[in-house]
């Protein structure tokens, strides 16, 4: 018998490394790249750095139970670009008076949200804000002037970044508060930064 080279072998069977079985050249997947995971990773570690610092500084300055002043807020928010209103609601614990020099203040921590806007794509989400600071009080019959470091859960148009920033001006009396409340990041944390402006009323317990 003569002898024939084998045409096929397990070799010939095999696809060619890098083809399909059409013959196509298969293209690897190169995974994402690594930049975008080292941000990703980063604005992650960002996030949580800045959530855990509102958590702490809350549990720091929480008052005793029978020193503190909750007050619960509902009113209308508008932003810089549109002129929708749309709900909104807060939860302020205002700790006991403190004086520094002249200055008289109380710790502050609050809870709030803002609703959705279905008339905006930018602005169909609602939004959890959770910040703590400082109240001066006494400064001028029963005025009131705040300022605190906040917490994002999400971000639209108006609220461009996780990190914001929570200004309060309003009149507290025995029992109800009037409160006008600005949300934004003072361009600090990047994006648009529209903010929210909130018209509220609110009852003291």
């Amino acid at each position: 018998m003569s002898s024939r080279p084998r045409t096929a072998s397990w070799q010939a069977a095999m696809p060619v490394l890098g083809e399909g079985s059409a013959g196509c050249r298969i293209h690897h997947n190169k995974g994402f790249p690594m930049s975008s995971i080292k941000r990703s990773r980063r604005e992650l570690a960002g996030r949580a750095a800045m959530l855990l610092g509102v958590a702490l500084g809350a549990t720091a300055m929480a008052p005793p139970a029978d020193a503190a002043d909750y007050t619960v807020y509902a009113g209308s928010s508008v932003t810089a670009s549109d002129r929708y209103w749309t709900p909104a609601a807060y939860l302020d614990v205002a700790g006991e008076r403190r004086q520094t020099g002249r200055f008289t203040w109380r710790p502050v921590a609050s809870l709030g949200w803002i609703g959705a806007r279905d008339q905006r794509a930018e602005l169909d989400r609602n939004v959890a804000v959770a910040a703590v600071g400082v109240s001066l009080v006494d400064w001028w019959k029963r005025a009131f002037v705040s300022f605190q470091v906040g917490y994002a859960g999400r971000t639209t148009e108006a609220l461009s970044s996780h990190g914001q920033f929570v200004s309060s001006l309003g009149w507290q009396g025995d029992h109800v508060a009037l409160m006008v409340r600005h949300v934004s990041n003072g361009n600090v944390f990047g994006g648009r930064n529209l903010g929210e402006t909130l018209f509220m009323v609110g009852v003291t317990f």
